[in-house]
């Protein structure tokens, strides 16, 4: 290998390990949501803790969160959560 080919591959691989870093990095925003009665909040089948959750961050996009109210009553909940925004919710249920 000459200099040249080495100063090639040294670029594509930082651009590679550029590219990997950019892809990894996911954009999310801030929910907080709090309910009557008060409930566990759930996202994807993990503890969020319970309500009032105050600037949980979630990815950007659609987003269902499953509260259980203290009967053990489950009731979904979307917020549209955008890029570094926080979205507030209230709901009876």
């Amino acid at each position: 290998m000459n200099n040249k080919t080495v100063l090639v591959l040294m670029f594509v691989g930082i651009c590679s390990l550029s590219g990997l870093q950019v892809a990894a990095q996911t954009a999310t925003g801030l929910v907080s949501l709090d309910t009557t009665p008060w409930s566990r909040v759930f996202f994807h089948g993990r503890s969020l803790g319970e309500t009032p959750l105050a600037e949980v961050r979630l990815p950007v996009g659609r987003q269902v969160l499953v509260c259980v109210d203290g009967e053990g009553n489950r009731h979904s909940v979307t917020v549209v959560v955008e890029a570094d925004q926080i979205v507030r919710r209230r709901v009876q249920f």
